[in-house]
C-alpha cells in the first residue's frame, strides 16, 4: 500500500527543478505552514531570480523545542513550530528568511464579488512575520515579508511580486520571467495532485474502507505536527488519503455557504460533500488546540457529515500511544458499521431561511456592542424610524455565553452569543431583531488596487 503523503511530498518538492548556483545568495524558507502547498511557487520564483532556495529541516524534536523556548504568547502548535524552523534557517546561515504575509488564498473569481471578497487563512498565518519578529531577535533586513494576495492574481503579479523582486535588486525582465515560472510550477503541483488523487479514488475497491485526512496541509503533511496519524492509520490496514487528493474544485458551496470566509472551511466542507457520497470514504479530522477557525469549522463539519468520523486535537503534549489507541478504535468501529444490515445515516435538519422583518412589525433592533460604531448604527436606525438599542454586556452575558458555546470560540463570539440570549430571555422574541453585520475581508479593493 503506497504512502500517499510521501508521494504528495515528492510532488511538492519536484514540481520545479533547479540546480544550485555557485556563490548565489540563499533564501531560507521554513518547511512548515503554507510551504506545504506553495513551495513550488516560491522555489521557482526565487531560483529564477538567481537565488538558491534553502528549506529548513523537517519538523523534529529540536525544532519543536526551540519553538517552545522562543514563543512569547500562546498560539497553536504549528505556529510555535514556525519559530523553531526560523531558528533552524538562521543556524544554516541563509542570507534571507522568507516569511510572507499570505492575506488570501487562490480562489475562483465568483468568490471575490458581492458578499465575498476572497478566501482567507487564519490571522496567525497572515501575521506570521510579526509573530517571528516579536519572538526572536532578528535583523529586519534579512526578513522578506511581502504582503501576498493570491486571490487577486493580476495585482499580485503587477504590484506585490514586482515590488519583492525590485527589493532584491532584480530587473523587470527577470522578475517577469520568475513570475511566469512560479505560476507554471504551482499549476503543475495542483494538476499532479489532482490527477494522482483521481487515480487513487478510481482504484479503490468497492468494499474497501479508506480514510480521508481532513486538515490543513501544515497539519496533515508534517509528520511530527500530525503525530504521524496518516502513517498510523495505514499501519492498521486502511489507506490514508490527503484531502487535496479529492476533487474539491468540483463542489460548488457558494450558494449554501456564501460567506464561509475561511479558505480551509471551503475545502473541508467540499470534502464533506464528496465523502458523504462515497460509501468507501470516512474522515479523520486533525486539528490543534487553540485553532480559532476550527472552533467554528468543526461544528459545521459535524453538522454536515453523515458518517462515523474521528477528530484528533493535537499539540506538543499529545502522546503517540494515545493516538494509536484512538486510530485502532476508529478502525474497529468502521468494520462494525460494515457488518450492520442497514447503515443508519445522520440527516441534517433543513436550515431555516433568512428572517424577513417589516417596519410595521414594530420590532426593536438590538445591536451587539462590537465597538463605538454600534451607537452610530443605532442613530441611523432611529433616524429611519426604526427603534434600536445597543446591547450592554454584563456578568449575565458572560454566563449565558459560556453556557451555550463550546468554550473554544473567541471571546467576542461568546459575549455576542450571551448578549443575544439575554435579550431573548427578557423580551418577547416577536418584538426582537438582531443586527449582525458581515465583514468583507482583510484584503484589498480590487477596483482601486489598494
Amino acid at each position: 500500500m503506497p504512502d500517499l503523503f510521501a508521494e504528495r511530498e515528492q510532488i511538492l518538492l519536484n514540481s520545479y527543478s533547479a540546480e544550485e548556483k555557485e556563490n548565489a545568495k540563499k533564501i531560507g524558507i521554513p518547511y512548515t505552514m503554507f510551504t506545504h502547498e506553495f513551495y513550488p511557487f516560491w522555489n521557482a520564483f526565487f531560483n529564477e531570480l538567481g537565488f538558491n532556495v534553502v528549506l529548513s529541516d523537517k519538523t523534529n524534536k529540536k525544532i519543536v523545542n526551540d519553538g517552545l523556548q522562543l514563543v512569547v504568547a500562546e498560539t497553536c502548535f504549528p505556529m510555535k513550530a514556525v519559530l523553531g524552523h526560523v531558528q533552524n534557517l538562521i543556524d544554516k546561515g541563509v542570507d534571507y528568511i522568507f516569511l510572507p504575509s499570505v492575506r488570501d488564498m487562490p480562489c475562483d473569481n465568483n468568490k471575490i464579488t458581492g458578499e465575498r471578497r476572497g478566501s482567507y487563512p487564519c490571522p496567525f498565518v497572515q501575521g506570521m512575520s510579526s509573530i517571528v519578529k516579536s519572538s526572536m531577535n532578528i535583523e529586519n533586513d534579512i526578513i522578506l515579508d511581502p504582503l501576498i494576495n493570491f486571490s487577486f492574481e493580476e495585482y499580485l503579479k503587477e504590484n506585490q511580486l514586482k515590488k519583492l523582486g525590485t527589493r532584491l535588486k532584480k530587473s523587470n525582465l527577470l522578475i517577469k520571467k520568475a513570475i511566469k515560472e512560479a505560476y507554471k510550477a504551482q499549476k503543475k503541483f495542483y494538476l499532479s495532485v489532482k490527477e494522482r488523487g483521481r487515480k487513487v479514488i478510481d482504484n479503490l475497491k468497492e468494499d474497501e474502507i479508506a480514510v480521508v485526512i481532513i486538515s490543513r496541509p501544515y497539519n496533515s503533511c508534517d509528520r511530527v505536527i500530525s503525530m504521524d496519524i496518516p502513517k498510523k492509520i495505514q499501519a492498521i490496514g486502511m489507506r490514508a488519503i490527503p484531502m487535496d487528493y479529492l476533487p474539491l474544485d468540483s463542489i460548488d458551496l457558494f450558494e449554501k455557504w456564501p460567506n464561509l470566509y475561511w479558505e480551509f472551511g471551503d475545502r473541508i466542507m467540499s470534502a464533506v460533500e464528496i465523502i458523504n457520497r462515497d460509501k468507501r470514504l470516512f474522515p479523520v479530522y486533525i486539528t490543534n488546540f487553540g485553532c480559532g477557525p476550527d472552533s467554528f469549522i468543526t461544528q459545521y463539519f459535524e453538522r454536515e457529515i453523515n458518517k462515523p468520523f474521528l477528530k484528533m486535537e493535537v499539540d506538543e503534549h499529545t502522546a503517540g500511544a494515545g493516538v494509536i489507541t484512538r486510530c485502532e478504535a476508529f478502525a474497529d468501529s468502521l468494520k462494525n458499521v460494515r457488518t450492520l444490515k442497514k447503515e443508519e445515516q445522520y440527516i441534517p435538519e433543513k436550515k431555516s431561511t433568512e428572517p424577513v422583518f417589516k417596519k410595521s412589525d414594530d420590532r426593536i433592533t438590538y445591536i451587539p456592542h462590537m465597538g463605538d460604531g454600534a451607537y452610530a448604527l443605532k442613530s441611523t436606525f432611529i433616524s429611519a424610524g426604526i427603534n434600536a438599542e445597543v446591547i450592554k454586556s454584563d456578568d449575565e452575558t458572560l454566563e449565558l455565553g459560556r453556557k451555550h458555546t463550546l468554550g473554544k470560540e473567541c471571546y467576542p463570539f461568546i459575549i455576542t452569543t450571551g448578549d443575544m440570549l439575554k435579550v431573548l430571555k427578557y423580551n418577547n422574541p416577536d418584538k426582537v431583531a438582531f443586527l449582525m453585520p458581515l465583514t468583507s475581508s482583510p484584503g484589498i479593493d480590487k477596483k482601486k488596487n489598494k
